[in-house]
């Protein structure tokens, strides 16, 4: 019995796959930074529901989520006074997720793991 299965990851199939996860598990509006929202989950008094949390998976998409770079699209713009929070001045970034293409054989194959065991805990 091996611990896991060999099978190979497209990037097709790894975009697919963080652009579900994204909008499933990381779409909270208040945040941008998907590995803010990944802690923000593992803190009892943010997440009213943390007893039903798959920290396992949240390992496993952190590490997948850091396959990929981000990218500003656009130029940074301030919050206008209507978006701006009590925290005071800030402003918008609009993100592009590159995926990573080094093709490291050993990262390579612990990518295709994280994302064949997510799918398998149906994240």
């Amino acid at each position: 019995m091996t611990l896991y299965n060999d099978q190979k990851i497209s990037d097709s199939d790894l975009q697919t796959g963080l652009i579900d996860w994204q909008n499933r598990h990381y779409s909270y509006s208040g945040q941008c930074e998907i590995f803010e929202l990944i802690r923000l989950k593992g803190e009892k008094k943010w997440n009213k529901h943390i007893e039903n949390e798959d920290f396992v998976a949240q390992m496993y998409a952190s590490f997948l989520f850091c396959c990929v770079e981000l990218k500003s699209r656009t130029q940074a713009r301030p919050f206008t006074d209507k978006a701006a929070t009590s925290k005071g001045p800030g402003y918008w970034v609009n993100l592009t997720y590159l995926i990573d293409s080094k093709k490291e054989t050993f990262f390579e194959s612990l990518k295709s793991i994280a994302y064949h065991r997510l799918n398998d805990r149906k994240f």
